[in-house]
């Protein structure tokens, strides 16, 4: 099975493609990213790295990549920055 992951770099996906990986069912994983994925996902052959900068949008290349999947999980997200812990977001000033 040809599975596409998108978000593998995250938290919840670098989980995900762990077990993908682990799994004897899948052949073969796409992972659609915003940057390269790090060790040892990098060097794994069942892992193919397909880098997107806007996932609203997606070239005729890469299109042509996520030809056959089986499968899709989709994880992407953005960060967001802690906000300041402080009275103004408590209702009772704490």
């Amino acid at each position: 099975m040809k599975v596409l992951l998108s978000g593998a770099t995250g938290f919840v996906g670098t989980e995900v493609l762990t077990q993908a990986l682990l799994h004897p069912r899948i052949t073969s994983v796409i992972a659609l990213s915003r940057k390269p994925l790090p060790a040892p996902f990098d060097t794994n052959a069942k892992v193919q790295t397909v880098i997107v900068e806007d996932f609203e949008s997606y070239s005729p290349s890469v299109l042509s990549q996520l030809k056959g999947v089986d499968a899709c999980i989709w994880y992407v997200s953005f960060s967001i920055s802690p906000l300041p812990f402080s009275h103004s977001y408590m209702g009772d000033g704490t």
